[in-house]
């Protein structure tokens, strides 16, 4: 019984993550599609339909941007300064760094 139940606890570690970010997703899509589609019909008075699928796509397209420039790059730089001065691990991680580079690309 207990190895079911954390097998149990393991598995809602896996889902739950998930099911989060879908949640929170939805809850934000939903808040800026109403947020969007009123201001559009109150200052033009015309309803557009995918108005708020494109205001998310575009706000997280704008977010991955800005992560990436403020946050991804200058840690990979720091983590490539640190790797270049251990020899060892240097070829161990630039191998890896390599190898998924060829399957995911940049």
């Amino acid at each position: 019984m207990k190895r079911i139940f954390r097998y149990f606890l393991q598995g809602l570690l896996y889902v739950a993550p998930l099911g989060l970010t879908f949640y929170i997703i939805y809850l934000v899509f939903t808040f800026v599609d109403v947020f969007i589609r009123d201001a559009v019909i109150k200052w033009f008075g015309v309803n557009i339909p995918g108005i708020g699928v494109m205001a998310m796509f575009l706000i997280i397209t704008f977010l991955g941007f800005i992560g990436g420039a403020l946050f991804l790059n200058p840690v990979k730089r720091l983590i490539d300064t640190l790797m270049e001065k251990a020899p060892f691990l240097n070829l161990i991680y630039t191998s890896i760094r390599d190898l998924i580079s060829a399957f995911v690309g940049k």
